[in-house]
């Protein structure tokens, strides 16, 4: 293994531990002339792209090469396609510096995903899985211990109705935790399948059972309904016994009172009716911008406009109010386009994952995989109500994991493990 794939590992192991330990940086007063740290995550993955570039200057044979494989591949042209309207974007969007600043951020992936392609073979895939259920181990029992205590809960989200708080660990937001939590459940269960003894499947039964207890107490009804869809393709692609398990979870989810009033929360007017106004004021923005759409990222900055010009479109008083729909986000801001792009990318990320499940032999990936390829559907799904693709905290670890697919692919191609 080369030095330089070796750091590239390092750097990428840190990355995935640190990113929701310490998600919104530091602020320090003890330093002088430096009072607020950025977030690792962000620190992390420039110092990556960085030796990347050095890397890519040094071997810039080797780098055209994969960049040719890459642009070659279906997710591949559809990721650059989306990246290439979103820069569009930055010369009509209303709000540049927004567009700039959004741009960058899917550059940032589209550049991790090359460099996870390249550069990690199966035992580093591995090793950057066992980084990620480490952080989620981590945050879960603080996500319990938060619970328990009360410590650091965010007093502007309480249940409707009631003032339980919901845990939000160390996100901004609980359906940001909630969104976490559902990229490794799946994976979690199917770890629990492989144990190879019986003090593994405990480790992870434990580990699972701390994940559904937070996801209930985050009060997220779609990672609710999203762990449910999950559940049934997991059903579907692996083993039908798991509908049982979903039976017995949803009988004693509807026991505890906190998912019990969220559940029947769904649909009510007075909790849902804000985000219909606010989607249909994303239709309205590509009625009138419908090839490509109002600028990347700008639809929280114009909903204020469109809200005054359309009086219909009013809620209560929201103001910058974000789309809480991916889908409709990306169709609002960059058009059809966009929209085509971002579905082509969907498209590619199940056909990624299911070429993994389906070739690669090592079993541990492939359950690792067959969890993950559960999550991801309940991550898409999750997506009709947030919008979390540009959750840097939450879509880091999909594009990592969609990347560390298309790395085993890649290894199993070239016969290079």
């Amino acid at each position: 293994m080369r030095i330089k794939n070796k750091l590239i590992y390092y750097i990428l192991c840190a990355y995935v531990i640190l990113i929701p330990i310490i998600p919104n940086g530091l602020k320090l007063n003890i330093i002088p002339k430096i009072h607020e740290i950025p977030p690792f995550g962000i620190s992390l993955l420039a110092l990556l792209i960085l030796i990347f570039f050095i890397s890519a200057v040094k071997n810039w044979r080797g780098f055209i090469g994969n960049l040719k494989d890459f642009s070659t591949d279906f997710l591949g042209i559809s990721m650059l396609a989306l990246l290439g309207i979103m820069v569009i974007s930055i010369f009509y969007a209303s709000y540049r510096m927004i567009a700039i600043t959004e741009s960058a951020r899917f550059l940032s992936y589209v550049l991790l995903y090359i460099i996870i392609k390249y550069n990690m073979d199966n035992n580093q895939v591995k090793g950057i899985i066992n980084s990620y259920l480490f952080t989620f181990t981590v945050i879960n029992i603080y996500g319990i211990f938060q619970k328990i205590t009360g410590f650091a809960l965010l007093s502007g989200y309480a249940v409707p109705g009631t003032n339980i708080l919901r845990t939000n660990a160390t996100f901004d937001n609980p359906n940001t935790f909630a969104a976490f939590l559902l990229i490794g459940a799946f994976p979690v269960l199917m770890m629990i399948v492989k144990g190879k003894n019986i003090i593994s499947k405990s480790i992870f039964t434990i580990i699972f059972v701390m994940t559904l207890c937070n996801i209930s107490f985050t009060g997220s009804r779609n990672s609710y309904l999203a762990l449910a869809v999950g559940a049934v393709i997991l059903a579907v692609i692996y083993s039908w016994y798991f509908l049982i398990g979903l039976g017995g979870i949803v009988g004693i989810a509807f026991a505890i009172p906190m998912v019990n009033t969220r559940l029947f929360q769904i649909g009510k007017g007075s909790i849902d009716a804000g985000r219909i106004h606010i989607w249909k004021t994303a239709l309205k923005m590509i009625q009138e911008h419908p090839l490509l759409g109002v600028g990347n990222g700008n639809f929280t900055e114009l909903y204020d406009t469109y809200v005054a010009k359309y009086k219909y479109l009013r809620y209560l008083n929201y103001s910058h109010y974000p789309s809480h729909n991916a889908y409709l986000k990306i169709e609002s801001e960059l058009g059809v386009v966009g929209g085509i792009s971002f579905i082509a990318i969907i498209l590619g990320a199940i056909i990624k994952v299911k070429s993994v499940i389906k070739n690669i032999e090592d079993k541990d990936l492939k359950l690792f995989y067959i969890g993950f390829f559960a999550s991801m559907i309940g991550f898409f799904f999750m997506n009709l109500l947030e919008s979390l693709f540009t959750v840097p905290e939450v879509v880091a670890y999909f594009w990592i994991f969609l990347a560390c697919a298309d790395a085993l692919l890649y290894r199993e191609r070239t016969n290079t493990y």
